[in-house]
């Protein structure tokens, strides 16, 4: 059985096999953070559920998922699925999962399919002191 693959490593070929669909990573010990751009359509949707699903497999328990939709300007239910998928993936594997930045349009998308109550959103960083 061959060595597990980092978190970087999934995210660099995830990004090499799909330049199309931008994704920027912020990993630390206890948390990961998943930085979106653009539309998620139903093709890049179903690209980013593996790719999400992968890290999520690949993480230790109990390390925090963020995914950042701050420059996702359109959602398809397809990929609302496509984040449904995972965060019930980080349940099941006792892996905290959130979502950032939720943009106006793309909040109405969840809100119009009734699942916005399912996911924990990340608190908005305060003012630096």
């Amino acid at each position: 059985m061959g060595e597990a693959k980092s978190v970087e490593a999934i995210v660099q070929e995830f990004r090499e096999r799909n330049p199309g669909i931008p994704v920027e990573l912020e990993h630390e010990s206890l948390s990961c953070r998943l930085s979106l751009s653009g539309a998620l359509g139903m093709q890049a949707s179903y690209k980013l559920q593996a790719l999400l699903l992968e890290v999520i497999d690949a993480i230790p328990e109990g390390t925090l998922v963020v995914v950042d939709l701050a420059h996702v300007d359109y959602i398809s239910s397809t990929g609302v699925g496509a984040l449904s998928s995972a965060l019930v993936r980080a349940h099941r594997r006792a892996v905290p999962f959130m979502l950032a930045h939720l943009q106006p349009k793309v909040r109405g998308v969840f809100q119009i399919l009734g699942l916005i109550g399912y996911f924990r959103e990340a608190p908005e960083p305060g003012p630096a002191v």
